[in-house]
């Protein structure tokens, strides 16, 4: 594709450990490394099974998103009857044909996963919202990704009427499609790959937006965040560590799909330990 826009890398950097328990004060710092960020336009390209972009002349799109080699989804999870199989190098895509023919369109994603959805994609906005100040560009959004997880782009300064929502799994054409590099990555030699300049504005933003700090009244001590409603990664122990916490704190519990974004914000800036 045509490179419109490139940020260059800054180099390697550390952040040192911070943690709760004093005797792991002494952990040495882990080294990180700075990505570029490149803005490229395709033209006459194709967005397949999920965030999987094919160009022009077939070539598949890598390095872009959090994962080196975009991952391969299982599309009939997502009620996708698919028409073939697109084989690659080392994995294969359930893809359908064409369904959907779009003219022009920013690439943000498409995750049903909301840890992804705030390190890898949205920090594609503030790339938007940089070069495209006029917003005159539709955003390309998955519909696994949920309604209320796109309030946090208000505080970017995104107009959510820009957004153009398309359904997962299925094969959309574009005539012309911006993509930008994830800020987040997992490199090949396992190094970290993060945009630190990127994280603190988003930060920043959220914090200016949400104002959730307090400082006065009804604090909570401790806040857990429970993972018995989620879909992977679910405790095993987690009634052991929870009864662990209590004794050494007044603890709540924290369930953040029963709660808006503003409620998580404000529920989190009035706490003093949060445990996830």
């Amino acid at each position: 594709g045509e490179l419109i826009y490139l940020s260059r890398s800054t180099g390697p950097f550390a952040i040192h450990h911070v943690t709760f328990f004093p005797e792991q004060l002494e952990n040495h710092a882990t080294g990180f490394l700075d990505p570029a960020i490149y803005v490229k336009k395709l033209k006459d390209c194709v967005v397949a099974n999920k965030n999987l972009i094919i160009s022009s002349n077939g070539n598949l799109l890598v390095n872009n998103g959090y994962h080196y080699i975009t991952p391969s989804v299982d599309i009939k999870h997502y009620g996708i009857k698919p028409d073939y199989v697109l084989r690659a190098p080392k994995v294969d895509y359930l893809a359908t044909n064409v369904r959907d023919r779009r003219k022009i369109g920013f690439y943000i994603g498409d995750t049903d996963n909301f840890g992804h959805w705030l390190f890898e994609f949205l920090p594609r906005a503030l790339w938007y919202k940089k070069l495209f100040p006029d917003q005159n560009i539709p955003l390309m959004v998955g519909k696994s990704v949920l309604d209320k997880w796109l309030q946090l782009l208000v505080p970017l300064g995104i107009n959510l009427n820009v957004i153009e929502k398309f359904k997962t799994g299925v094969s959309i054409a574009f005539e012309e499609l911006i993509v930008c590099s994830a800020s987040c990555k997992r490199h090949p030699s396992g190094t970290g790959v993060v945009r630190g300049e990127d994280f603190s504005t988003l930060r920043n933003l959220m914090e200016i937006y949400f104002k959730h700090y307090s400082y006065n009244t009804g604090h909570i001590e401790c806040l857990f965040c429970t993972r018995r409603n989620a879909k992977w990664r679910r405790t095993l122990n987690e009634d052991e560590a929870l009864s662990w916490l209590n004794t050494k704190f007044e603890t709540e519990i924290f369930e953040p799909e029963y709660l808006t974004i503003a409620q998580q914000f404000e529920m989190l800036g009035k706490t003093k330990y949060f445990f996830a």
